[in-house]
Parts: structure tokens; sequence; C-alpha cells
């Protein structure tokens, strides 16, 4: 075992309340009152360590997030200790009270332009351009797309203003809770810096593409009604942009797809476990309906 993990405090869950789970992790309630969420196992000790030290960075320029208490060990798994934020999920909030939507939305689009009017100082966090481009450059070789499709992503991405931006990276309801009447934010592994059209690409994604095209898992993974999801998409991008002329959001939102499609392109360059119809699915996908177009979207998300 890695000797940084030997020196991790050790924690116990057995017989522990699993309060929260999700593609990554299993959250427990420890007998302390704090919480503890341990990783699934092909989460290496430098991911878990990055994101704890994200939240801490988050957390310093004043963004709403669980107060974290460091890293730790269970068994071998490694996981990440923090305050017990005493409420409810947001996504059980809009799926169990029919006049929380409209009572919540204004937070939600007031604190994901909070996030996009942070400036993160250099080294506290990794650039969402940066990521792309490894992606990229890890598929580099493979047989997933050719060499001269790869430097059309990479055109594409470099072509994005540079910005010291925070964001959250993967910014749903399940990911936030509600605790007297204020949203805080959990799950900060790809809190990033960049142009916030990294961020609504994920969004994109969580609110409109899943629901749409896999209603049943959009609701088993987000536990929220695919419908309010899509109304969700709607009513932020509108208001997000609402200063913005119809021919501008037009082009806006043009870019944000053609982002959000090549996220889903690059799945296979994940590392992680995903079925091989999923993977062979999304580069299908950006191959049909981003590729063809990439030359004339590239240089043009100027937000």
């Amino acid at each position: 075992m890695h000797t940084d993990i030997d020196s991790l405090p050790s924690v116990v869950t057995d017989g522990c309340p699993k309060i929260g789970y999700g593609a990554t992790s299993t959250v427990y309630l420890l007998p302390d009152g704090t919480v503890c969420k341990i990783f699934n196992p092909e989460y290496s000790f430098d991911e878990i360590r990055r994101e704890s030290r994200t939240a801490e960075s988050a957390r310093r320029l004043g963004i709403r997030v669980p107060e974290p208490f460091g890293m730790v060990r269970n068994g071998d798994r490694i996981g990440i200790r923090s305050e017990f934020v005493n409420g409810s999920s947001l996504a059980e909030l809009l799926s169990g009270q029919e006049d929380c939507y409209d009572r919540v939305l204004p937070e939600y689009i007031r604190e994901l332009r909070r996030f996009h009017e942070t400036k993160a100082g250099s080294g506290d966090f990794v650039s969402a351009a940066d990521t792309y481009l490894a992606k990229i450059e890890a598929l580099s070789g493979t047989s997933w797309y050719t060499p001269e499709e790869l430097k059309k992503m990479e055109r594409l991405v470099r072509s994005v203003p540079d910005r010291d931006t925070l964001l959250h990276g993967d910014y749903h309801p399940k990911n936030i809770l509600v605790r007297n009447g204020e949203l805080c934010f959990v799950d900060l592994g790809d809190t990033c810096t960049g142009h916030p059209v990294f961020d609504f690409a994920m969004i994109a994604n969580t609110h409109f593409i899943i629901p749409s095209v896999n209603p049943s898992y959009a609701e088993r993974f987000f536990a929220v009604d695919p419908r309010i999801m899509l109304r969700l998409w709607d009513d932020v991008f509108s208001l997000y942009f609402s200063g913005f002329s119809p021919e501008k959001q037009k082009s806006v939102r043009k870019g944000i797809m053609a982002f959000a499609v090549l996220r889903q392109g690059l799945s296979p360059a994940d590392g992680r476990v995903f079925p091989e119809q999923v993977l062979r699915g999304n580069v299908a996908v950006t191959k049909r309906k981003l590729l063809p177009e990439i030359d004339l979207i590239t240089g043009s998300v100027d937000w």
C-alpha cells in the first residue's frame, strides 16, 4: 500500500448509515456527527487528494461547501471526511415538493453565476481546457479517432478564450444540498477554472442530453424526474443569458451543445469503466454531429 495512504487517519464505517451514493463513492454518517465520502477503488490517491484540496480552496473563495476535515482511509479505500450538512438534497426537494421549483430556481441560477463571477488563483484548481486537451492526447494512437479528427478537436478547445473563472464542473440538483433555504455544494471533484462554456457543456449533458436520450437512466442517476431536468435546462439557459439578443443566444447554445457532444465523445479517455456500447455510441454521435461542423464552430465561443 502507498505510504501516503498508510499515514492517513483511519475511520470505520461498519454499521454507519449510508446517507448518499453516486458514480464515484458512498457517503456515510460517522458516530462523531461528521460524514465520510468513501471513494470507489478505481479512484487514485492523487484524484481524491485533489478533490479534498479543491473543496478547501473553494471554501476559502466564499463558495458554500461543507467544511472539509481532510482525507482518511477505510481499510484499503480512501475517503474525505467533512462537516455534516443537516439538509436535504435539491434533487429530493424537486421530486417531492411541487412548489420547490419556482422557489429555488432564482438561487440555482444566482449560485451558478457566483461560481462564474469568482476568480480563482493560479495553482488552486486544474484548467478545464487542459483536462479536455489531456483527454484528446490520451486518445492519440487509438482506434477511436483519426489523427485529423483529434487535431480538429484540439483546435476547437484551444480556440476558447482563457479565463480564471471558477467552474463547478458537475452542477446539478443531486450535487446540491439545501440548508436553511441556502444551497450548499458537494462533490467538487470536477471543480476547475476556465471559460463558462465548459460548465454549461456539463449542464447541457445532465439537464438536457441524458434526460432526452435515456430518461429512465437520468431519473435513476440524478433522482429527479427527467421532465423537471429538461424544464430546468430551458429556464437556466434563458434566464442566465436573458441579456443576450436572440441571435446571440442561438450562437451561444450552438457552442455549448458542441462542447457537450465533445465531452461525451472524449469519454473513452476517462479511464473509468463504461460499457463498450456507451463509448461507441458517444463516439458515433461525435463523428456524426460534431466533427462535420467543427470548423464552423471553432472560434465562435466569445461570450
